[in-house]
């Protein structure tokens, strides 16, 4: 079956690969033109760094030498258009690839943990069973197990109707033990008035062996909860079943890390997709306004060219750094020494053509005795320049202010705007990773997760304020100074 999904894998890949060759012959030599519609490309890359990994390489460099060779054969010469994609189908591909391995690991750790806990919880339901007369004589120690382990447990009479349950069985389900006893379990936590029509119980009876499935129940407060309920037939002398023991594993945090994992994908992809475009556009509109003189279209292009390779680099530099921040906690030094105010200058400077542009006003307040910090300068330029450029980007009218502060031990900066504000429900959310309040929004949503967790490696901390939506918004971090 694996050799037939990599068959699959190598026929999907090998057609697109097959769609880019016929493409690019079709543009250089049919056409005569290097304009190529690129962004089919990417799917073949993509695709065969996620299939393969390191060596899904190989598409990025054979389509990046199929795209220069053609146009170099067709024109006899090789085009700034094609070595720039060239080099990005390799960076797009060397992204995805690093991302592909972290995510692999991840799934490798959560597997080991799962198989794992599953063997656990078998040893420890197979002695309960072995030794049902014994526990019954040792009523404190069976509680003392049963109330410990960290999974949902209840015994279920062959009525369905519950004897025991332990307290994190009671606790997942947001149940009063003392209500529920006596009660069938379809009734006490799924809220039906009849046996479930997926009921493992019926499964369990079938076929006389453990069952185990994942599958939502209904708490008390109405939510649904996904579990995993492995489900044990219990059998007295007549080797009828006497009773049931279910063991229930809350999956709802590995629900959310898969469900994070899909959307990190598809933020990055997007994330990582609109600047190439656009810087896409951009050369060809240089390209063409070469060819024509207009200087105008030149100056516009190359406006639209830098914004968006200096959108692409910070969120590459983002997402390197969040795959990276954890292996940098265990080697930073903590007694590094950087100049705030050759920070800011540095930080502004460079985002000075988008604040003009914008037509905003830049108020820089630091006090003569704030300058020096104790953080990394690299990673000060990071959390200023993050929450600088999230100033600018949410603020089309009025000013933005940077203040400098110093209290006993730590110097505090506030980063200030009078852009359009946080709610008080998205306030609670900014700082977790790749959260937006907007999936429109430019960018991956790691910009304050990363500040956050710079500014904390360093005994730091960083808080953002807001009036509500229009009034502004305020984030200040305090770092301790030198």
């Amino acid at each position: 079956m694996t050799e037939l999904k990599e068959k699959y894998k190598f026929l999907l890949v090998g057609v697109l690969l097959a769609v880019a060759v016929v493409l690019t012959y079709y543009f250089h030599f049919i056409l005569k033109t290097h304009i190529i519609f690129t962004h089919f490309f990417y799917i073949p890359i993509i695709l065969s760094a996620l299939f393969w990994k390191r060596k899904g390489l190989s598409v990025a460099v054979f389509l990046a030498a199929i795209l220069t060779l053609s146009n170099y054969f067709a024109t006899n010469k090789i085009t700034i258009d094609d070595a720039l994609r060239a080099v990005m189908f390799i960076a797009i591909s060397v992204v995805v690839v690093i991302l592909s391995e972290k995510i692999s690991r991840r799934e490798e750790e959560l597997q080991k943990a799962r198989d794992g806990l599953e063997i656990r919880v078998k040893e420890r339901t197979a002695k309960i069973a072995e030794s049902a007369e014994q526990l019954r004589e040792s009523e404190e120690r069976y509680k003392v197990l049963i109330e410990n382990i960290d999974l949902g447990v209840c015994l279920i009479d062959k009525d369905f109707k519950l004897i025991m349950e332990n307290s994190r069985f009671c606790e997942m389900f947001s149940l009063n033990r003392d209500k529920i006893k006596g009660k069938h379990c379809f009734e006490a936590y799924n809220k039906r008035d009849s046996v479930c029509p997926d009921c493992p119980n019926i499964k369990a009876l079938a076929s006389k062996k453990a069952v185990k499935e994942e599958t939502e129940r209904i708490c008390a407060d109405g939510t649904h909860l996904p579990v995993n309920i492995s489900t044990y037939p219990v059998y007295d002398l007549n080797n009828d079943v006497k009773y049931f023991i279910k063991v229930i594993e809350d999956i709802s945090e590995l629900k959310k890390i898969e469900q994070a994992k899909r959307n990190m994908i598809r933020d990055i992809s997007h994330s990582l997709k609109t600047p190439i475009a656009m810087t896409e556009m951009a050369f060809d509109i240089a390209n063409s306004s070469i060819n024509t003189g207009d200087k105008e279209s030149l100056v516009k292009a190359n406006r639209i060219a830098s914004e968006n390779l200096r959108r692409l680099r910070k969120d590459v530099n983002n997402i390197l750094q969040e795959f990276s921040i954890d292996v940098y906690k265990d080697i930073i030094t903590k007694d590094k020494n950087a100049s705030l105010n050759a920070v800011i200058e540095k930080v502004a400077n460079d985002l000075m053509p988008l604040i003009e542009e914008k037509g905003l006003q830049l108020d820089i307040n630091l006090l003569l005795n704030v300058d020096n910090v104790k953080i990394d300068v690299r990673d000060l330029e990071t959390i200023l320049n993050n929450l600088l450029e999230n100033a600018v980007k949410f603020t089309d009218k009025g000013k933005i202010s940077i203040t400098g502060k110093c209290s006993e031990k730590m110097v505090e900066i506030e980063v200030k705007d009078t852009g359009c504000g946080i709610s008080e429900k998205d306030i609670k959310r900014v700082f977790e990773k790749f959260y937006k309040r907007n999936a429109a929004i430019e960018g991956t949503g790691l910009g304050l997760s990363i500040c956050k967790e710079l500014a904390e490696m360093y005994d730091g901390e960083i808080n953002i304020y807001s009036g509500g939506v229009g009034k502004g918004t305020m984030v200040v971090v305090s770092l301790p100074k030198v």
